[in-house]
């Protein structure tokens, strides 16, 4: 539920004049539609990263509308991932596990240390075994130990912060990072 009042009656001073409409609009982060209607109330324009919803208020009242959470971000995400050769990754701590469970990535863990020679050899069998192609960071990693990974096995290197946005614009922000084609 949403609900929005504007005090300003849009007097200039005491009066008897009818009060004067206005027009809010209120950006919330996802992509919603209406439950309920409301003819006061309109959504301006809705995406995966945010909604704008328009309020035409009037005399001080207060607007209501009921708001659902389409779930296309999912159904996006989904189809990149579909579409996408790339479904395994190397990463370096757990930040990104719910997303690696919620979208079917296999994501395999590796301890922040360089990679010494002798594990080169095992470190490439692995790596095209299980067709990883992807190392996921944060920003600001340790050059040398993330170039001991990506030049010895061909990886593409991805740097995301997990925290940089809300919750959805993360999730949406890293799939394209991963399973966009574009290099």
């Amino acid at each position: 539920m949403v609900s929005l009042s504007n005090p300003d009656l849009g007097f200039e001073s005491r009066s008897y004049a009818a009060s004067i409409a206005a027009t809010k609009q209120l950006t919330i982060a996802g992509e919603w539609h209406f439950a309920s209607t409301n003819t006061a109330v309109t959504i301006i324009s809705s995406s995966a990263i945010e909604t704008v919803i328009e309020f035409n208020t009037l005399d001080g009242l207060s607007y209501e509308v009921l708001l659902k959470e389409i779930d296309t971000l999912y159904l996006r995400i989904k189809n990149l991932y579909d579409k996408s050769q790339k479904k395994s990754v190397y990463v370096f701590d757990n930040k990104w596990e719910y997303f690696a469970k919620r979208f079917g990535l296999s994501f395999y863990y590796r301890e922040s240390e360089l990679i010494k020679s002798l594990e080169f050899s095992k470190m490439q069998k692995f790596t095209i075994e299980n067709n990883v192609q992807l190392c996921l960071t944060k920003p600001g990693f340790d050059y040398y130990i993330l170039s001991s990974l990506v030049n010895n096995t061909n990886l593409k290197s991805i740097e995301h912060d997990i925290y940089e946005y809300s919750l959805l614009s993360n999730i949406y922000k890293l799939s394209l990072l991963l399973f966009s084609d574009k290099k």
